[in-house]
């Protein structure tokens, strides 16, 4: 029992909670996706903590801290204070239904990141959690593949009885599982560039492709985009590191992605290309000066322009 109150105990419960609930999926409820997860979330994230603490008391972990988490827990101390002032208690705590992310769920994933911050401590727990993560991912990222070509094997809430060719995963949106996979791709990527011993080279070039391919088949412009930085930010402060001497592993890589974009855009007529394109195409709605374009330039980027115009607005109404 001495043994369970410890670090390697709390990262087994970080290895499930990256690896195990993106997978989770409940027909218990009426939201398939978003509830079970976050209450799963809720549930280990306790265990963690209540762990944490008796480790602790014990004598085998000791809290730490950097300026960074700092910063995290100055964000964290102002969602409580938003909270607290909130006409609505309810929503702030716990969120909406369908969007169950309050102050809660932002307590939650600081917690994870601190859990996971002192209790994995060297490059072998690291690169294992890495590797569940991208078994992980390649299994959620191929279920939307299926999903972009029609063959869909998650059971269907009544939000999404409807959808059709639409790669939502086990995620249950297809901009959730952009955001999910931009953040997973890079990491794979990156560890195929340098080499990692600790992960088979085989392994790393099929989740590259997979995780690729899943990324492109969510349609998801903003996480197109926000690979495209990512990526380009990890070349620039990693270039010394990187592996270039290999050209034909890095060449085979780049050519079999070109091959799978290639393939997958033309699965539906081209639909990818067009929604590449339209990011230019906003682009320059919203950076044009004519004001017959105003009321284009609201709806640019499925609307988020307009979205982003109310919140500043209601920030300096409400701060």
């Amino acid at each position: 029992m001495k043994n369970f109150f410890s670090d390697k105990t709390i990262k087994n419960f970080i290895i499930i909670i990256d690896s195990l609930i993106p997978l989770f999926i409940s027909t218990k409820s009426a939201d398939y996706f978003y509830y079970p997860k976050i209450t799963a979330i809720y549930i280990l994230v306790s265990c963690c903590i209540f762990v944490l603490f008796v480790a602790y008391k014990k004598g085998n972990l000791k809290f730490k801290t950097t300026p960074e988490l700092i910063l995290l827990l100055l964000f964290e101390t102002m969602v409580m204070l938003s909270t607290a002032f909130s006409q609505y208690k309810n929503q702030a705590i716990w969120g909406r239904p369908l969007r169950n992310e309050g102050m809660m769920a932002y307590i939650s994933y600081f917690a994870i990141l601190y859990l996971s911050f002192i209790c994995v401590k060297d490059d072998m727990s690291i690169f294992q959690i890495l590797k569940f993560i991208l078994i992980s991912g390649c299994i959620i990222s191929m279920i939307g593949i299926m999903q972009y070509l029609g063959l869909d094997i998650v059971p269907k809430d009544t939000i999404r009885k409807d959808w059709i060719y639409t790669s939502y995963s086990t995620l249950g949106n297809p901009n959730f599982l952009g955001s999910y996979l931009s953040a997973v791709f890079p990491i794979a990527l990156f560890m195929y560039l340098l080499n990692i011993k600790q992960l088979d080279n085989k392994f790393l070039f099929a989740a590259n492709v997979i995780l690729f391919s899943g990324l492109v088949c969510t349609k998801t412009r903003s996480a197109w985009l926000g690979t495209i930085i990512s990526i380009s930010f990890i070349v620039m402060l990693s270039v010394s590191k990187i592996k270039w001497n290999n050209k034909r592993k890095v060449a085979s890589l780049m050519v079999s992605l070109v091959i799978c974009t290639f393939l997958l855009n033309n699965v539906h007529g081209g639909i990818l290309y067009s929604r590449f394109k339209s990011i230019i195409t906003d682009y320059k709605t919203v950076v044009s000066n004519d004001e017959a374009d105003d009321n284009k330039k609201l709806i640019a980027g499925s609307q988020r322009i307009f979205i982003w115009d109310r919140t500043m607005n209601y920030i300096f109404d409400r701060p």
